[in-house]
């Protein structure tokens, strides 16, 4: 039980810093994405801005080296900035079952059923922020033409592979 609870979290944690950095894009006042240098930890922190305007690596790795028309992009970007709301309610749904969590975890008296419930409550956010995420990821994805599609899909069997080793 440890062990998944560990590994969720792990999961979790690994899906909430992957959103924070496809999500956490700043405005200027005209509502464009500021434009700063290319390359990793540019002016502002290596978000995944540059003078193109917003990168959408985060999204789904590979992304910007599909050569996206200019409607892609934007119907991409309506969808990231459609589940801004949604996730960050699913992230404070997160932060508030991590408390809970914790508290029963280190409560004076150790109850178990108290801590497997916060345990399985906690789990269960973190199940619908995975869900959130693949289902952005699947409308990002039915936005590519075919060949990008395939593309996108060789990248990743490469990306896998160089992990592997």
């Amino acid at each position: 039980m440890k062990l998944v609870i560990k590994s969720l979290l792990t999961l979790s944690l690994s899906l909430f810093v992957i959103s924070g950095i496809a999500f956490g894009q700043t405005q200027d006042q005209s509502g464009q994405a500021p434009q700063g240098p290319p390359g990793p930890g540019g002016r502002f922190g290596g978000r995944g801005i540059g003078p193109d305007g917003p990168r959408f690596g985060g999204i789904l790795p590979g992304l910007n080296r599909l050569n996206l028309s200019d409607d892609q992009k934007t119907q991409i970007k309506n969808l990231v900035t459609a589940q801004r709301a949604s996730d960050r309610s699913i992230r404070q749904q997160i932060r508030a079952k991590a408390q809970a969590f914790h508290a029963a975890e280190t409560a004076a008296n150790f109850d178990q059923a108290a801590v497997t419930a916060a345990a399985q409550d906690l789990a269960n956010a973190q199940v619908a922020e995975m869900v959130a995420h693949a289902t952005l990821m699947h409308n990002v994805f039915l936005i590519l033409t075919p060949d990008q599609q395939n593309q996108l899909k060789t990248m990743e069997q490469n990306r896998q592979q160089r992990f592997q080793k």
